[in-house]
């Protein structure tokens, strides 16, 4: 849904773009959308995961677009390319993830064309904020989040807009039910999140773990409901 919203203002913008850089491309399914709205004649697309990267070949292989893959840290990834420059560098969902984000955005600045356009959307701080107050009152799962380590909305914009004068900056709000705890812990594990997410690990769990905060969702906010907050933003 977020990389859609981003693609639409991205639209708005009225510009063309030659190349297209997707930090963080997942299976593919949001480069494509991108690609048709706008299209782009090439397309580079990074990401970490072997899987990703296969399904993303896959996905675009059925198609005419002309694509670069790269199978790397987006670190890594963004000072290879040192040198090149992109008329549009997209990433969806993904930077919240980055341990230095201002030396790549710092980085990125680098490699965007003149005029070209930063588009990006990233969790907030409130996002999985029902889950961790779950976790807070589950005696033994006092455990760290992905979100704790998240930047405020001010934070994040200070931070864009020292590298990149901003030409949408908007907060979404989106509140989403799931049919249990487990079907929200294992929809978050298909995300990649794990590595930041110790609860999603195997076995980490119990089974009465799970039941524990199955009933702390319901009791607390009548059933299994859970934020994400991003900032969508697009600068030059």
């Amino acid at each position: 849904e977020l990389g859609s919203m981003l693609i639409e203002r991205l639209t708005r913008s009225g510009k063309a773009f030659g190349n297209v850089l997707d930090l963080g491309c997942g299976d593919g399914l949001i480069v494509l959308e991108l690609v048709e709205a706008l299209g782009v004649p090439h397309v580079t697309l990074v990401d970490f995961s072997e899987e990703m990267v296969e399904m993303a070949k896959k996905r675009l292989g059925a198609t005419s677009i002309k694509a670069t893959f790269l199978q790397m840290d987006i670190e890594e990834a963004v000072s290879k390319l040192h040198g090149t420059k992109f008329s549009c560098i997209f990433s969806n969902s993904t930077l919240q993830w980055i341990e230095d984000l201002p030396m790549l955005l710092c980085n990125i600045r680098s490699i965007l064309a003149p005029g070209g356009i930063f588009a990006c959307s990233i969790f907030l701080r409130a996002t999985l904020r029902e889950l961790a107050f779950c976790l807070k009152h589950i005696k033994g799962l006092d455990r760290p989040i992905p979100s704790a380590g998240f930047f405020s909305k001010d934070e994040l914009e200070r931070l864009l807009c020292f590298h990149f004068r901003p030409l949408v900056k908007e907060r979404v709000v989106l509140l989403r039910s799931y049919e249990s705890a487990y079907s929200l812990l294992r929809g978050l594990k298909r995300t990649g999140v794990t590595p930041s997410l110790p609860i999603v690990r195997r076995r980490t769990l119990l089974k009465r773990d799970l039941k524990r905060l199955q009933s702390c969702f319901d009791e607390r906010f009548g059933g299994v409901l859970v934020t994400f907050e991003a900032l969508l933003y697009l600068g030059i």
